[in-house]
């Protein structure tokens, strides 16, 4: 029920926890998003995240692994910055690896120039992320080398935002 948050800035109107996507996909460890995004996360991963690790390794996904939710905080965890974080709205989401059935974890990083399968999944499910969230920020963008930031933020423009 009822909304959570501090102050008029933060705060989710109808939070839920995501613990886990369609298919047996772990959320890992869960987090609290809105309604809204727990819908697109879940479609990205039944429709995208999970093919493109079968096609790769040949097995199923076991997990996302996240690295938070929801957090009354501005951009960048920045004192100085005006910007409300997306995350201080339960809009965002940080994705630090995906595990497979077989145990095998792929982190966000930077891959070496012979991790062919790693990186194509990544660039996949990056790529994909980008048809279902209005931000898809990840390595090469500035304090996000390890991990995959994927927000629900509603622009005037109406333009998505996939570097």
């Amino acid at each position: 029920g009822g909304a959570r948050g501090r102050g008029s800035q933060c705060g989710i109107a109808s939070p839920g926890g995501l613990e886990a996507l369609s298919g047996s996909v772990a959320v890992s460890p869960s987090v609290t998003v809105n309604c809204q995004r727990a819908l697109a996360c879940a479609e990205w991963g039944q429709n995208d995240v999970a093919p493109a690790a079968r096609v790769r390794y040949l097995t199923g996904l076991k997990s996302v692994n996240t690295m938070g939710g929801y957090s009354c905080r501005r951009v960048n965890n920045g004192t100085n910055s005006r910007t409300w974080s997306e995350h201080s709205k339960g809009n965002a989401i940080d994705v630090g690896g995906f595990t497979l059935n077989t145990g095998k974890t792929i982190d966000v990083s930077p891959k070496g120039f012979f991790a062919f399968r790693e990186k194509g999944l990544l660039k996949s499910v990056r790529a994909s992320g980008c048809a279902y969230f209005n931000t898809v920020l990840g390595p090469g963008y500035p304090k996000h080398n390890n991990h995959l930031h994927f927000a629900l933020k509603q622009r005037n423009s109406g333009r998505r935002y996939c570097p």
